[in-house]
């Protein structure tokens, strides 16, 4: 199976290189901020989420998550909102 979010293209701007879990660059299709969980499922584990939120937190304090899956409902991504969404 290939799958564009297991090994994605840099073909954005990606933030925060270093993280264990997460790619974090800005979407191809909205533009804003996305986290795409490194291995192939849709649940995250404790630990996972942890490292997001810390990530989000240090980076993008003040956006949202929008969690929701619209497209790719095999991967686990967020995307993240500025302002009161």
């Amino acid at each position: 199976m290939k799958c564009d979010l297991c090994n994605p293209q840099r073909i954005t701007y990606w933030y925060d290189l270093k993280a264990k879990f997460w790619f974090i660059f800005d979407c191809c299709t909205c533009e804003s901020p996305m986290f795409v969980l490194k291995r192939h499922s849709m649940e995250p584990t404790e630990n996972e989420i942890k490292e997001a939120k810390r990530l989000k937190k240090q980076h993008f304090p003040d956006t949202k998550w929008r969690t929701d899956q619209r497209r790719i409902f095999d991967h686990c991504h967020w995307h993240l909102l500025k302002g009161d969404v």
